[in-house]
């Protein structure tokens, strides 16, 4: 939900997910580990950037810079697939709703598979940035994680992140524009509107709750770096390094 071209400026839009993945490989192997300060931004320029696509999948749109996921849920047409039927109301999209004989659709796996790729590297992002001083990356990265959140049905925890990244917007402009990323996620969230079921297909646990991820152990093993069609070794956590 963060304009083009102003609050994404740290995203370079034409880079894909997969070119800034292997940025993250590279300067994660440098280093060592996952979670360090000056792994903040790669991070969430790979996690922004997948994310994006997402919406843009939803959307259907290629438009340079990005749709916001307010917008998504607001606007989105359901995909031409298969067996899809994502859960609908008031005119908002969720991700996650499967309707067919053995419930599966190719294009919404893909989807739900992104989308926890996205959330990682978000979480990871965050993580990095809270070891260095506040920065409107950091607000950035909330925004982001909120997006996350709201295009997957979670309209309340979204309002939660924009909060967050409200508190660490310095200039009046980084304060604008969290505002009115969250103006628009409380609207979005008003309780006439958030009666949209559950997803069923994109379970809440696939999620962990960003308040707690900061406290997971580290792996004996870095984590990989993830996309499309490319699954996370279950079980591992992001390794932090012991020294910077």
């Amino acid at each position: 939900m963060v304009e083009p071209g102003n609050a994404q400026v740290e995203l370079s839009t034409d880079q894909s997910s997969e070119v800034l993945g292997e940025e993250v490989r590279f300067q994660r192997d440098a280093l060592g580990c996952d979670v360090h300060p000056d792994l903040g931004k790669p991070w969430f320029r790979y996690g922004s950037a997948l994310l994006k696509e997402i919406e843009e999948s939803v959307t259907g749109e290629g438009v340079p810079g990005g749709p916001d996921s307010a917008e998504v849920a607001e606007e989105a047409v359901p995909p031409k697939c298969c067996n899809c039927a994502w859960a609908k109301e008031d005119g908002h999209v969720i991700l996650g709703s499967l309707d067919g004989p053995d419930e599966s659709c190719e294009r919404l796996e893909e989807l739900e598979e992104d989308l926890e790729v996205a959330w990682e590297a978000l979480e990871t992002a965050r993580r990095c940035l809270e070891q260095k001083e506040p920065s409107f990356l950091l607000a950035q990265c909330h925004l982001r994680i909120a997006d996350l959140l709201c295009l997957q049905g979670h309209k309340s925890s979204a309002v939660e992140e924009c909060k967050k990244a409200l508190t660490y917007c310095q200039t009046d402009e980084e304060k604008a524009q969290a505002k009115s990323h969250l103006a628009t996620l409380e609207l979005l969230a008003e309780p006439n509107r958030d009666a949209v079921p559950e997803p069923e297909g994109l379970e809440s646990s696939a999620f962990p709750d960003a308040s707690g991820a900061s406290t997971t152990g580290n792996s004996a093993e870095p984590m990989q770096v993830p996309v499309r069609k490319r699954k996370r070794v279950s079980g591992e956590e992001p390794e932090a390094c012991t020294e910077h």
